[in-house]
């Protein structure tokens, strides 16, 4: 291999290899190893992982690699969407969809729990959002609610403390959604796999309709993350175009998953609609029922 240490910056300089690049590189093949691949490398410390003239990344010493199959890269996409909307009931189903929770368990105290320590971890702004403390907190619910860490998704947490250890180290100010979620969002609209999830990350159930509708808050949510994380850079602009043009792809590629949202944003006026005439009924009955009562007593 002719490469140098990935956290030798005075090498990297001589190669001529910008940092904020190699970084980027270095995110999205741990990102495709986990959601496209589903085989990851296990221990991608620096004597492991070189970088290359040419901007490429190489990875050596595979005694430690682990598979995720195609549920489990599912469930992780769904976490990453349902994190970012801070669904936290979701985010325990995915839990215990990967194996964290078991069968039977209440969820009601862990999704609790798991917002406690999102809000903790987070602070003011999701886009300084750090691995290593959201580890931290959630080390502490471990110990004190019924949650297991599968042995496969102890490596992969260890794997993305790793790397984001030398991201740090080639970046103090360093951010892992700015790099991370523009490859998240461009897999979702991308990929096979996973476009055909959009309505159920897009659609919920409601009790005014038998179908689901279309979730606007969600999806609001998922824009305004993209923005942040971003910034205003014109490079961001341009990388936030680029995911509104797959979107519009992803239409015309597959209108049935078009017009099965557009059916789902009816049904939430429909909804809305129903609400409000139920709400305007309840009025109308407290106040007929307040005016008798007040000519009975006069």
């Amino acid at each position: 291999i002719n490469g140098v240490r990935c956290t030798d910056l005075d090498k990297l300089d001589e190669l001529g290899v910008p940092v904020a690049d190699f970084i980027k590189v270095g995110v999205q093949s741990g990102m495709r190893q986990l959601l496209e691949f589903g085989l990851f490398h296990g221990d991608p410390h620096p004597g492991n992982v070189f970088a290359m003239p040419d901007g490429r990344i190489a990875y050596v010493d595979f005694g430690s690699v682990a598979e995720l199959s195609t549920a489990n890269k599912e469930a992780l996409l769904d976490a990453v969407v349902h994190a970012v909307d801070q669904d936290f009931s979701e985010i325990a189903r995915d839990m215990q969809r990967l194996g964290f929770i078991a069968e039977g368990t209440d969820m009601s105290p862990i999704s609790k729990a798991l917002e406690g320590m999102w809000s903790e971890a987070m602070g003011n702004n999701l886009a300084d959002f750090n691995f290593r403390t959201v580890t931290t907190q959630f080390s502490r619910l471990v110990y004190s609610y019924p949650i297991r860490v599968p042995e496969r998704f102890a490596l992969v947490i260890r794997t993305l403390l790793t790397q984001e250890g030398i991201c740090l180290t080639l970046d103090p100010d360093f951010k892992l959604l700015a790099v991370a979620y523009p490859y998240v969002a461009k897999r979702m609209l991308r990929d096979p796999l996973y476009s055909q999830r959009l309505p159920m990350v897009l659609l919920k159930k409601v009790p005014e309709t038998r179908k689901p509708v279309f979730d606007f808050r969600r999806a609001l949510q998922l824009v305004q993350v993209a923005a942040t994380v971003a910034g205003r850079s014109p490079k961001a602009l341009m990388s936030l175009g680029t995911t509104a043009l797959d979107a519009v792809s992803l239409c015309w590629r597959k209108p049935y998953l078009a017009l099965g949202l557009f059916r789902g944003m009816l049904r939430w006026g429909k909804a809305k609609f129903i609400a409000l005439c139920s709400a305007v009924a309840g009025f109308m009955t407290r106040f007929l029922k307040a005016r008798g009562a007040s000519s009975q007593g006069s």
